[in-house]
């Protein structure tokens, strides 16, 4: 589903993303059936913490 050819098989033929390749566009994110992937930067946890810290701050602007 990358449309940059990011996702290779490894070695032990799990899906690797190369790092240098990826573009961050979340493609990857939003058709893994199993969940299994994070963009660098963006995991969920991370997307919650800033949405928390947002509504704490009122807004952003």
């Amino acid at each position: 589903m990358c449309p940059y050819s990011a996702i290779e098989r490894g070695e032990d033929r799990k899906a690797v993303v190369n790092a240098v390749l990826c573009k961050g566009c979340g493609t990857c994110v939003a058709t893994c059936p199993e969940l299994a992937i994070d963009i660098h930067h963006y995991s969920n946890e991370q997307l919650y913490q800033q949405a928390i810290a947002l509504i704490k701050n009122g807004g952003g602007a």
